[in-house]
């Protein structure tokens, strides 16, 4: 009897070793509601998840090269500007950030992906401005103030700007904020730096979704 037991236990143990494998527990990150992000640096997490900033844009001294008829097509890639969603995904809010001073600008537009295989598709269009909040890095800011210029997506496309200076003088983070709806991948092409003038010397992006 004794026998049959521990053989019936050791069954037991062998067989939720083998379901473990399979179908690994989620860690810390993976509870989270569905809808995080798959950033470029994370894809080596499995499952990973983040409802936290992510680096949509690294801060580049060079304006992107804007897509066209011709690149429209073209596969996404998780590289700079490109950030893979943990679907499903829902609302997207997305922060600018520049060098060297406050009231510099940039210009930006916003594509997505329904899939891998799928063309990029316009979702708007516009500028920012910087603010007099910083980000922690030297002469960086981000922006308070951003402005659409026009938009084609599949609902609404809002902005958020900046506190107002009775409560953060010349200060604030505006943010940019939209439905995914379940499109896979966000690219973002960031224009007019680095000319001087009024032109941020560097600029980039961040993107954390809203849980809803």
């Amino acid at each position: 009897m004794r026998r049959t037991c521990a053989t019936f236990l050791a069954g037991i143990l062998l067989a939720s070793l083998a379901f473990l494998t399979l179908y690994p527990q989620p860690t810390e990150a993976t509870r989270m509601m569905p809808g995080g992000i798959l950033s470029a640096t994370a894809m080596a997490a499995t499952d990973y998840r983040s409802f936290d900033y992510v680096t949509l844009r690294t801060d580049v001294a060079t304006e992107d090269t804007q897509l066209t008829a011709a690149t429209q097509s073209t596969a996404p890639t998780l590289a700079d500007g490109t950030v893979k969603l943990y679907k499903p995904a829902g609302a997207v809010h997305i922060v600018f950030v520049g060098t060297d001073a406050a009231d510099e600008t940039l210009a930006w537009t916003l594509w997505a992906y329904k899939s891998a295989s799928s063309p990029a598709e316009y979702v708007a269009n516009g500028t920012a401005t910087l603010g007099a909040t910083v980000t922690g890095t030297t002469n960086e800011y981000y922006a308070d103030t951003i402005v659409i210029t026009a938009e084609g997506w599949l609902t609404d496309v809002a902005v958020i700007n900046g506190a107002p200076d009775a409560v953060v003088n010349g200060g604030g983070i505006a943010k940019l904020c939209f439905d995914t709806c379940e499109y896979e991948y966000i690219k973002v092409v960031i224009r007019d730096i680095a000319g001087g003038g009024s032109e941020c010397s560097t600029a980039g992006a961040k993107i954390a979704t809203i849980s809803r």
